[in-house]
This record gives structure tokens, sequence and C-alpha cells, in this order.
């Protein structure tokens, strides 16, 4: 053995994609709210257009309006 942890043989991975992407985020939020109390909420995920709304402005009041990409 040489010493250096096998981690670094694997080489990089691509992220992942469609359905895997949505299921790692879905726990990765569930677990900041559960352990730090942050709620990280997609606007999309939010299928009522005024509870959507709400969030937005409230986002743009706590941190401003979103750049333009």
């Amino acid at each position: 053995m040489s010493g250096v942890s096998r981690i670094y043989h694997k080489g990089p991975s691509d992220a992942p994609q469609g359905a895997e992407a949505t299921r790692r985020n879905h726990m990765e939020r569930k677990r900041l709210w559960h352990q730090l109390g942050v709620a990280v909420i997609d606007p999309n995920d939010i299928n009522n257009d005024w509870e959507r709304q709400q969030v937005i402005n409230q986002a743009e009041e706590l941190y401003g309006k979103r750049r333009k990409r």
C-alpha cells in the first residue's frame, strides 16, 4: 500500500443528471432543514402562483434581485 487514499485514483466524475440530480438535491435540502434550520426553496417547485411569487418577493427583499445570466 502506497499510503495515498484510493479516492485520488477514481478521477473526476460527471455531475448527476435528471431524476438522480433531483433526488440528491431534495435529500440535501431536507438535511439542511433538519440539521441547520435552513430552508432552500426553488420557486419552480412551488405549484401555487401566489405562494411562488411570495417566496420570490421575500428573497428579493432580503438579498436583492437576481442578476440575469
